[in-house]
């Protein structure tokens, strides 16, 4: 009589199993939205820490300083355009704009974007004496 091989698995194991590939489900799910958010903080912080740079030289007589920003690789450039409606930065993801903000006491003299390169973009704020508002340059 010939025996043939069973392999038997048991309820506990067939479960185990599924609570396992949940688990990690949940923890790729996790670490997803972590790093998103992560991006949008560092977005929110560069139009933060912007405003508070254009504000700096603002409230100088005079003054030109070149400032470095980093930015998530998900935005392509940053444009300054002045639009009474939308605002005067805009944040580009690709060739969609994602996002417009008003940057207080900035003159924008001709519309340009910067491109984020390598995370990093440069950007010059510039006001020379006498003058009420911050000029923005590459």
């Amino acid at each position: 009589m010939k025996k043939k091989a069973q392999m038997e698995i048991s309820f506990g194991m067939i479960f185990s199993i599924i609570l396992i590939i949940v688990f990690i489900a949940f923890a790729v799910y996790g670490v997803t939205k972590f790093l998103n958010l992560q991006k949008n903080v560092q977005t929110e912080k560069f139009k933060s820490d912007f405003q508070d740079d254009v504000n700096k030289i603002w409230a100088s007589s005079l003054g030109s300083q070149v400032y470095f920003y980093s930015l998530p690789d998900k935005i392509k450039k940053v444009c300054f355009e002045e639009d009474e409606y939308e605002g005067n930065l805009r944040i580009f993801t690709g060739e969609t704009q994602s996002t417009s903000e008003r940057i207080e006491h900035l003159e924008i003299s001709s519309p340009f974007c910067v491109n984020n390169e390598d995370g990093k973009i440069q950007i010059t704020l510039k006001k020379d004496f006498g003058e009420t508002l911050v000029q923005v340059s590459e």
